[in-house]
């Protein structure tokens, strides 16, 4: 049998030109073409190697390289699709006060904390709003403040509803109208904040 170039005297193929990075021949886009010494079968084997590293959605974790940073229950339990769990495997419950699910058994309670998460993560975005330049960030941090603010208006009307307590006075939390932020304004002059 003839041999290519590219295999060795037991019929193997070599290893693809490691004297450009990988990272390079994919940006050139050189590992999908025929290149000078390559047969079709290294070729194949680059891109399912391309695959492998530039597209771990696609071929999930590489557990083989990294066994101490997977959760094999994730894989085992759903093929990595998406469970109600964190980052450690342990399930959303409502076992320990303040982890991901809170309720107290009282309504009012379990509104008056939801309402105080929501100004909480208000203050959040307004942050993070202030502290980048990029207008798509400030795009969707724009439209984020707005349909936060409907959660929040919200759950102020319902201990309203509850407890006859005006808790509108207390918005906007933090003091900052959204008029002063360009995209919620946009969003806002489209109704957006009066839609739940």
């Amino acid at each position: 049998m003839a041999r290519s170039g590219n295999e060795d005297s037991r019929g193997t193929v070599t290893v693809p030109d490691t004297s450009t990075p990988l990272s390079s021949r994919i940006q050139a886009g050189t590992c999908l073409r025929q290149e000078k010494g390559h047969s079709s079968q290294q070729r194949f084997l680059e891109c399912r190697y391309v695959a492998a590293l530039g597209w771990p959605c696609l071929s999930g974790t590489r557990g083989v390289q990294t066994p101490d940073a997977r959760n094999s229950y994730h894989f085992l339990a759903s093929g990595q699709q998406a469970l109600p769990m964190d980052s450690q495997g342990n399930f959303w419950t409502g076992a320990w006060t303040g982890a991901n699910v809170f309720s107290s058994g009282n309504l009012k309670l379990d509104l008056l904390h939801n309402f105080f998460l929501e100004c909480g993560a208000r203050a959040s975005k307004i942050r993070v709003y202030e502290t980048v330049d990029d207008p798509t960030a400030r795009a969707c941090v724009g439209f984020l403040l707005v349909r936060g603010g409907v959660h929040i208006v919200a759950y102020a009307k319902a201990l309203e509803k509850l407890s006859g307590v005006d808790v509108g006075k207390l918005l906007p939390i933090p003091d900052i109208s959204n008029k002063r932020f360009p995209e919620a304004a946009k969003h806002e002059a489209r109704g957006l904040h009066r839609i739940l």
